[in-house]
């Protein structure tokens, strides 16, 4: 039994056992064309290699395992023509590996953006921490201005007290003026009914002087001289 290796169109190697059965197996990393050139050499002897065409695929053959094609080429063929027999296995294990890379990028996508998310999060975080740094700090703001609006108010409350206070003091004022306005009233009635009473005695005097000028006693002038003496008493004292 000989021992060849495979090229395809020069993208791929690998070693294989071939002999009267004449068998070949190439990887699914790419999947033959027609077209494609099978390159076989003998391990044994480089030098000794044919070259085949892949000239028609056959998707009903068997013997696939692992992703593997299994090629069946005929060396001793003067067109050196090959048919790659491909099972119905090999096209369900494609279609699988085509779904796993898909699902893999799919997988790396989703990793991508937790990783993004992650980021994101962790920036999140990061502008929280300064938000609540802020937040702290507005909060001894506010207890210092609560400190502060208390303080106020406090002072507040004792000027009003104080204002109450002035406020009764005042009224107390006002009350006593009131009652002093009232006491003057009473007094300038009172000064008024005097005035009217001294006229009417200046009245009553005047009188008398005329008409007891030249008949008048002593006692009279005295008495009169005493009257006279009242009035000014009266007139300076008022």
């Amino acid at each position: 039994m000989a021992e060849y290796g495979v090229k395809v169109n020069s993208s791929n190697f690998i070693e294989i056992s071939s002999g009267q059965q004449k068998f070949l197996i190439l990887t699914a990393a790419r999947e033959p064309v027609v077209g494609d050139i099978l390159i076989i050499t003998d391990r044994s002897d480089n030098d000794n290699s044919v070259e085949a065409v892949i000239t028609s695929f056959d998707i009903e053959a068997n013997g696939i395992e692992n992703g593997f094609i299994v090629v069946s080429i005929d060396i001793n063929s003067k067109e050196q023509s090959a048919v790659v027999k491909q099972s119905q296995i090999d096209k369900k294990i494609v279609l699988l590996n085509e779904k796993i890379s898909e699902l893999t990028k799919k997988y790396n996508a989703s990793c991508n953006n937790y990783n993004e998310l992650d980021n994101e999060k962790t920036k999140i975080n990061e502008l929280l921490k300064k938000e609540i740094k802020k937040s702290d700090g507005m909060q001894e703001e506010i207890s210092s201005l609560k400190a502060e609006i208390s303080k106020q108010k406090n002072e507040l409350a004792r000027n009003h007290n104080t204002i109450k206070d002035l406020q009764f003091h005042i009224n107390k004022q006002r009350n006593s003026l009131e009652e002093c306005q009232a006491r003057h009233n009473e007094l300038a009635d009172l000064n008024e009914s005097l005035n009217h009473e001294l006229h009417s005695i200046k009245n009553k005097n005047d009188i008398m002087n005329k008409a007891t000028e030249h008949v008048v006693p002593d006692s009279y002038i005295k008495l009169r001289s005493l009257t006279k003496n009242l009035l000014s008493y009266i007139d300076s004292n008022l």
